[in-house]
């Protein structure tokens, strides 16, 4: 039976984007899953899923939208998930500004404009079911976007930014009956930190001075990383949690998610976040 529920979810390749596209179409909504390569189609067979190609980064607003009007067919969009998003580790003074631009066009300024692109089809939703149902929006956060650590201020900044945004479109959209939601997870089990150190290893680091401590706490960022994602909550515990949210009948403007993200927030409320400082600075 075809789904009158439609979600659109970019960066669907891997990690959390393909644990709720399958989420997603299991608790039958019609899922059309953004990617970036024709060859990642192979990866949705089963019913209910619509692979497109969304580079979040460049995309074409009109060729977009008819995409997906064809494909919900009338009943319109009932969520968008930001999902795509990538990492970038390295010290500020050796941080190269392309990578810094495209980090912030693919986790920040792309989902605004892909947002901007999709809002007609949001707002025919609510008009179709007489503004009787909303539209949502989640913009996978992070953790990182209420506190900063060293050697991805890029990262902070985009995710940062993201959490703010989420607020001032709430405010304007929420009277037009669209909820918008921003998912703050600590920890998860995705592939987004092995992309970061893998793409680092292609760029050598520029040969600054103080040279051997960005170096030793370049080296000392990602061992800590890996230990912490060995107790990284599953994305697909994330992807249940996102459900709920769709499902609920007012989504809150942040939402938490794992236990690292909840202590964290703890002590950025009492102030005592420096205390996480002796992981991630080593003179």
């Amino acid at each position: 039976m075809r789904s009158s529920k439609y979600i659109l979810i970019t960066g669907t390749s891997s990690g959390l984007g393909n644990a709720l596209v399958h989420h997603l179409a299991g608790k039958g909504f019609g899922v059309i899953a953004g990617v970036r390569k024709v060859k990642d189609f192979a990866l949705f067979k089963a019913p209910n899923i619509y692979p497109m190609l969304c580079d979040v980064s460049e995309f074409d607003s009109e060729v977009l939208v008819n995409s997906i009007a064809s494909i919900t067919d009338g009943y319109g969009l009932f969520a968008l998930i930001n999902n795509a998003g990538i990492n970038y580790i390295s010290p500020f003074e050796w941080a190269d500004s392309g990578r810094e631009r495209q980090l912030l066009e693919v986790n920040l300024l792309g989902p605004a404009r892909l947002t901007r692109a999709v809002l007609p089809l949001l707002h025919h939703y609510v008009h179709v079911n007489h503004q009787k149902q909303k539209a949502r929006i989640i913009n996978i956060g992070s953790i990182g976007g209420v506190f900063g650590l060293p050697w991805e201020s890029a990262y902070h900044a985009s995710k940062f930014g993201l959490l703010g945004w989420s607020q001032s479109i709430r405010y304007e959209l929420e009277p037009l009956h669209i909820d918008v939601c921003c998912f703050l997870p600590g920890g998860m089990k995705t592939k987004i930190f092995e992309k970061s150190q893998n793409q680092n290893s292609e760029v050598p680091l520029v040969r600054t001075s103080h040279h051997s401590y960005y170096s030793r706490n370049v080296k000392n960022m990602y061992k800590t990383m890996q230990d912490f994602e060995k107790s990284a909550a599953p994305a697909e515990k994330a992807a249940a949690t996102i459900a709920k949210l769709l499902e609920s009948q007012k989504m809150p403007l942040r939402k938490y998610f794992g236990k690292d993200a909840a202590f964290i927030r703890t002590l950025n409320w009492i102030g005592l976040i420096h205390v996480l400082k002796g992981q991630f600075v080593k003179k």
